[in-house]
């Protein structure tokens, strides 16, 4: 099962961000390859927000400081400014 997620920090997105949900017994798993994230609780909903959290955050980290990437950050960096128009 997918689920997409079209905006980050209300920063629409150049297409919908594709998040591959699986369920093993009672949790969910969604994950986000291309970023390298993953959220696992009990409730789809749960982890969903959990990714919107986490994408906020590696947005903020990445874009809105002064923290200079490199090394896999600056890869990280590159796949994620695909993903924003």
């Amino acid at each position: 099962m997918y689920h997409f997620i079209n905006f980050i920090q209300g920063i629409p997105l150049a297409q919908p961000l594709k998040v591959k949900v699986l369920r093993e017994n009672d949790e969910y798993l969604s994950i986000v390859q291309d970023l390298n994230l993953y959220a696992k609780g009990d409730d789809l909903n749960e982890t969903i927000e959990e990714l919107k959290e986490d994408l906020k955050n590696l947005y903020q980290d990445l874009f809105n400081s002064d923290y200079i990437p490199s090394g896999n950050a600056m890869k990280l960096k590159s796949e994620f400014e695909k993903i924003l128009k």
